[in-house]
């Protein structure tokens, strides 16, 4: 085995005492030391790793006890070599798709910019799509070799067993019991589909004995390997050969390549979005002459995508691992339960409390300052969190944190809408509802991936840079927002705040709304799909990688929703029944979740897959639920009494601010549903419940009501 495989160092017997009883190889390595080690599917043994060698742990043990280990030791320099030299061909085709791309940029210089826009976009597509395709192309090709190495392991190891018959010359056919050692063989590697042993190509020994005597005829849809027991040109060839389902190496390759389909999904948001305000940058430029002012006041709504994604994508970073890192802390430390969720608790509500005063201090300076006073305060959230060491610190840091992104919030909203006024204004919703989805989706893509290769605090310390990176880019490249001409009117006080609020929610259309539809879909987005799901899925045995790509699902439906159900409101001027259509399918989207882990349902040989594709599915679903909310509930809420008496623009405001409660509350309900049922598919059958009962009793109340003599009186007042 050792010389079959260029990366085994060493095979190495240990006794109990850790003495070496035998050892293969040149080198002599001793065992690592037990720290940080991960068991092995099936608890078939453990890995240990270092800077230079892995090691995989296999324990010896008799009819009673563990007498000593077998350790094989890879070297981690000759992998990454091995790696390497298979991604040199791909590094070939970037040069030459960057080269490409350079040469169309500089021959369409002087075209018209419409035609130049065009033709440099769809260049850029086809070099990132071409490079895109050799990595994925080479990293199939690694993990199919990966794959299939297993299978001409066993092979070897097999003929092996068959090595001293050959060479003491006895006939195979002469030896009782290798069909049975062939079967059993089978038994302990489910993977191997048929096992033979071959003398000239005829068969001798099979695991299926209606084959026995026939000549050995391969099968297209299998893997075979075969390992030669007898030296070249020996008058009796004889061979062990092993047949592989190829839907098997497929399914262990695709396992491995989703993690690149993700990093695809990831990195495609970032190269159009800066590609965009690269064209943009340099149209204005060309357009404007060489004022840096005025290139910049041109494409000022451009300039300002980067940040918001950017900041989403830094606060989306550790969401995959975020509840499992809490909930180890407070475990740590011998909090109760319920306390897990007080971080998530605190994020939300000082994000909501943030809000209304960075309104106000917008209003009185201008939006930039507080962009970048939100960006301050989310890189300092993410060094505080990258440095907790106890449960204290990350509490506080996640205070800091939703008061840094509540701040960044209402300073891009504000600074988009101003700079929009003399445009169209769907520019200002686009850069929103974009940079959100996208940076959550590439946040938790790229996070979750990064985790395992540089820890929780790396990756919250790799926040923290990016953000002061979008800090000096605010600084140096975002216009002002206070340019001449601008209005702003004059700053509200708390109690007016407070009192249109009042009048709002006497409005019954307006109440129902927000409390059985509003406040409900944001308290499972923040408790069940953030907070709750990584906690069941990492109690499954999900790796941090799987946790971020269903989280991804549950983003990308959203995004995909969304559009469809702007249409359809806009067509059937209905959007009560789209509503409760959302409320019913988060219910179902909740209910499949809960049923992956009730066992009547998923049990079988497949239950481990059939769970997950209910989790997906569920999630899924509440996913596409949510997009049928986002967007209908406030059209629904604008179109109210109350709406008609004070305007659409400060009944929508109030609807946003008020859902934050939602944010709050979700992470309170499912950690209290969790201290009493456990992390389990029975809390989020109640929510479920919950959910489903809620939007049955908006549909059955939900009616076209005036509003009460008195509010009318006031609201006209």
């Amino acid at each position: 085995m050792v010389k079959g495989d260029d990366t085994l160092e060493t095979m190495t017997v240990f006794d109990r005492d850790g003495e070496v009883v035998f050892s293969t190889g040149e080198l002599a390595i001793r065992a690592l030391p037990p720290t940080d080690e991960q068991t092995l599917a099936n608890n078939v043994g453990t890995m240990r790793s270092s800077d230079r060698y892995l090691q995989v742990v296999l324990p010896l043990r008799n009819k009673f006890e563990r007498v000593g280990d077998l350790v094989l030791t890879a070297d981690r320099l000759k992998i990454t070599r091995s790696v390497d030299m298979s991604f040199v061909p791909v590094m070939v085709a970037a040069g030459i798709a960057c080269a490409a791309f350079g040469l169309v940029v500089l021959v369409t210089w002087g075209i018209d910019a419409a035609t130049r826009r065009r033709r440099v976009a769809v260049a850029f597509a086809m070099s990132y799509l071409l490079v895109a395709v050799a990595v994925a192309m080479t990293m199939v090709s690694v993990f199919s070799i990966g794959a299939q190495s297993k299978g001409r392991a066993l092979a070897d190891s097999l003929s092996q067993r068959m090595d001293d018959i050959i060479q003491f010359g006895i006939q195979l056919d002469q030896i009782e019991g290798l069909s049975e050692v062939l079967r059993d063989y089978q038994r302990l590697n489910p993977d191997i589909s048929a096992a033979a042993i071959t003398v000239n190509g005829r068969v001798v020994v099979h695991t299926d004995q209606n084959l026995v005597g026939r000549y050995w005829a391969g099968d297209p849809s299998n893997h075979e390997y075969r390992a030669e027991l007898t030296p070249p040109n020996h008058p009796r060839s004889s061979g062990v050969i092993l047949s592989v389902p190829k839907a098997i190496v497929y399914w262990q390759v695709l396992r491995n390549v989703k993690n690149f389909a993700d990093l695809f999904v990831a990195s495609s948001f970032f190269a159009f979005l800066f590609m965009q305000v690269a064209q943009a940058m340099q149209q204005a430029r060309r357009s404007t002459g060489p004022s840096a002012t005025d290139w910049r006041d041109s494409v000022a709504l451009e300039l300002a995508k980067p940040i918001f994604f950017l900041a989403v994508f830094v606060d989306h970073l550790g969401y995959a691992f975020l509840p499992q890192f809490v909930s180890e802390m407070a475990l740590r430390e011998g909090m109760p339960a319920n306390y897990v969720a007080l971080p998530f608790m605190a994020y939300y509500l000082c994000f909501a409390l943030a809000l209304m005063p960075a309104g106000r201090y917008e209003q009185r300076f201008g939006s930039r300052p507080l962009i970048m006073i939100g960006l301050v305060l989310t890189s300092i959230a993410m060094a505080m969190i990258a440095l907790a060491s106890v449960f204290h610190l990350v509490v506080a840091s996640r205070v800091v944190a939703g008061i840094g992104q509540g701040m960044l919030f209402i300073g891009i909203q504000s600074y988009v809408l101003t700079k929009s006024a003399r445009e169209n204004r769907t520019k200002a919703n686009t850069i929103i509802v974009f940079g959100f989805q996208a940076g959550m989706i590439s946040g938790m893509a790229i996070g979750s991936l990064l985790v395992s290769q540089i820890t929780p605090a790396g990756v919250f310390a790799l926040g923290s840079l990016i953000a002061a990176c979008v800090l000096l880019y605010t600084g140096l490249v975002l216009p002002s927002d206070r340019e001449a001409g601008a209005v702003y009117a004059e700053p509200l006080s708390s109690s007016q705040i407070w009192r249109e609020i009042g009048w709002m929610m006497r409005d019954s259309q307006f109440r129902r709304t927000i409390l059985l539809i509003g406040i409900p879909a944001k308290a499972v987005l923040t408790g069940v799909v953030l907070f709750a799901m990584p906690l069941l899925l990492h109690a499954r045995g999900f790796a941090q990688a799987d946790i971020g790509q269903i989280t991804m699902i549950y983003a990308a439906c959203v995004i995909f929703a969304s559009s469809y159900a702007a249409q359809l409101a806009d067509q059937s001027h209905d959007t009560r029944l789209i509503l409760v259509f959302g409320a019913l399918l988060t219910a179902i989207g909740l209910a499949m979740v809960a049923a992956s882990g009730w066992s009547p349902l998923v049990a079988g040989p497949h239950e481990q897959s059939l769970s997950a594709a209910m989790i997906v599915l569920g999630i899924g679903l509440v996913g596409v639920a949510h997009g049928f909310i986002n967007a209908p509930v406030v059209t629904h809420v604008t179109e109210t009494a109350v709406a008609k008496r004070i305007g659409a623009s400060p009944v929508g405001a109030a609807y946003r601010f008020l859902e934050r409660g939602g944010h709050t509350i979700g992470p309170i309900v499912m950690g209290q549903l969790f201290m009493h049922f456990g992390a389990g598919p029975v809390a989020f059958a109640w929510t479920a419940l919950g959910v489903l009962l809620l939007g049955v009793l908006f549909l059955i109340t939900s009616r076209v009501e005036r509003p009460a003599h008195g509010a009318s009186e006031e609201l006209a007042a």
